[in-house]
């Protein structure tokens, strides 16, 4: 058995998402996608996961050799200037994103304003 926070995908490649405890049960439903923090469905080309605390959910960035991205999802590994883009899943999804520098330029292009 694994356990599963957010939204993982089965072997039947339907999306299996957590949805909290109730009486004290981790419960899950089924959903037609990978759902990220914000609520969107991840989607290849558009989604990153990014540190909150760094970047405001919904803002746009351009990330040199990768293009626009909107942040949409965050992650338990996603700390500090740390941006993970969404290529897919699967291996075969994986394997066919490299980047030759994984030090890339970003720039905030816009989104929701914070005040801290």
């Amino acid at each position: 058995m694994a356990l599963l926070e957010g939204t993982g995908q089965a072997a039947d490649g339907s999306f299996i998402h957590y949805n909290g405890k109730k009486k004290g049960a981790s419960c899950y439903e089924i959903v037609s996608c990978s759902i990220t923090a914000s609520g969107a469905c991840a989607q290849t080309g558009t989604t990153i996961a990014v540190d909150p605390d760094v970047m405001v959910l919904g803002s746009t960035v351009n990330i040199t050799g990768v293009g626009v991205r909107t942040a949409q999802d965050t992650g338990g590994k996603i700390n500090g200037e740390h941006i993970d883009v969404y290529v897919g899943a699967g291996k075969a999804a994986i394997n066919g994103f490299a980047l030759s520098n994984t030090n890339q330029t970003v720039r905030l292009i816009g989104g929701p304003a914070s005040c801290e």
